[in-house]
């Protein structure tokens, strides 16, 4: 998989398919990558493959095959500032899953740990900017 999105010209569901293709992967907190003089970020993940659809009466979660991990990165161009943010409730936390995946917005993109959902906050990163890229890439083939 290699998908390159210029955000401000992203519609909805392309959207909603970023965030579910990379709902419940993992990132390893230690191998973020980002560089402000270049304005790049490199976030190395893990995800899982969908294999069907949402459970009862077509609401919940995707079906996902946790077997057969996919190594992936997500590179973000053109970010003019980043928020990354991790609680002191957390600090022995080296990798977390991601809640709602990769979000979207006209000018920022963002991600939190699954584990705020539990009512913990641990982690969460967001990043700015004007003509943000967003590119996703399969290390490992599928």
């Amino acid at each position: 998989m290699n998908i390159k999105l210029q955000i401000n010209k992203t519609d909805h569901l392309t959207k909603s398919y970023i965030s579910e293709l990379t709902n419940h992967a993992t990132v390893d907190l230690e191998n973020i990558n980002y560089d402000p003089g270049k304005e790049l970020a490199v976030i190395p993940f893990t995800r899982y493959r969908v294999v069907g659809g949402r459970k009862l009466l077509k609401l919940g979660e995707y079906q996902r095959d946790y077997n057969t991990p996919i190594q992936s990165r997500a590179v973000i161009r053109n970010i003019h500032n980043a928020e990354m943010e991790k609680a002191d409730t957390c600090g022995d936390i080296k990798e977390i899953t991601l809640i709602f995946g990769i979000n979207i917005k006209e000018s920022e993109i963002f991600f939190g740990s699954a584990e705020e959902a539990s009512g913990k906050h641990c982690y969460g990163v967001s990043f700015f900017g004007d003509n943000l890229v967003l590119e996703l890439e399969d290390i490992e083939k599928t």
